[in-house]
């Protein structure tokens, strides 16, 4: 407990000092809703997870929904789970900011560069893929300045419903 509180704090701390400007674009094109708590956890950023803390916010989706590039820069495929070649994601690095998004199948190859706002892939079923129907199907999206984790839900602002 006392390490998810310190943790919780260095969250603040970062968010803080590294949050400047930054807008991003909705990665579903549109106004979406953010995943609270279902069966399955909580998709709030810092939500307790297992012995540690959620490091993303979670997007409700439609599973085969188009994704597009919340900013412009150069992607990075990746697979969400050492173990499994499954689910997919994408990171998108310019300058000082890296935002990962889990769950999608990347229309993107690794090493090109996208323009905000760019169509980058189509939303996986999660919910599939833990056979947890419980589980409301969505993204999970991260954030770091300056490689310091950071909550996202504020540069998303204009998108939330």
């Amino acid at each position: 407990m006392k390490k998810m509180l310190l943790a919780m704090i260095g969250f603040l701390i970062v968010n803080r000092m590294f949050a400047k400007n930054i807008n991003l674009l909705s990665p579903t094109g549109q106004p979406f809703e953010l995943r609270g708590c279902d069966p399955a956890g909580c998709g709030y950023f810092g939500a307790p997870r297992h012995g540690h803390i959620h490091q993303g916010l979670d997007i409700k989706i439609n599973p085969g929904q188009t994704i597009y590039a919340p900013i412009s820069g150069r992607v990075r495929t990746l697979y969400v789970y050492p173990d499994s070649r499954e689910m997919k994601g994408v990171e998108i690095s310019r300058g000082r900011i890296k935002v990962k998004i889990f769950y999608l199948e990347p229309f993107v190859q690794n090493g090109s560069y996208v323009r905000a706002g760019d169509i980058i892939g189509k939303a996986q079923n999660v919910a599939d893929y833990y056979l947890n129907p419980n589980m409301t199907p969505h993204l999970h999206v991260e954030v770091r300045i300056d490689g310091h984790l950071i909550d996202p839900e504020k540069y998303f602002k204009n998108w939330i419903k």
